[in-house]
């Protein structure tokens, strides 16, 4: 999980510091429902925080994961601004059709 939580730090530390208005959330996909962890923010030490947490277990539900994760973008905030949703995986899935 180390090389998981250095590439979020690389990505996010990015993306923050790119632009005063992104923000960045963390969601753990994997278990029974996805959990969202840190709510769009642009202080990088607790999406870094929440990383250390995640623990690997389940299976990773991505088009849940994508809805729940466009359901917590801040539009009322910059209703003009594109969400844009990046997901790292550090096991296999499936999509499977239903």
């Amino acid at each position: 999980m180390q090389a998981e939580a250095d590439a979020v730090n690389l990505l996010a530390g990015a993306k923050t510091q790119s632009n005063p208005e992104n923000s960045v959330g963390v969601l753990c996909l994997a278990g029974k429902v996805p959990r969202v962890l840190v709510t769009p923010t642009d202080d990088l030490g607790q999406v870094l925080n929440s990383v250390h947490g995640i623990s690997v277990e389940g299976a990773v539900n991505l088009p849940t994961g994508v809805q729940v994760s466009s359901r917590i973008c801040p539009g009322a905030l910059q209703p003009f601004c594109r969400h844009c949703c990046r997901c790292f995986t550090t096991s296999s899935f499936s999509l499977m059709d239903q």
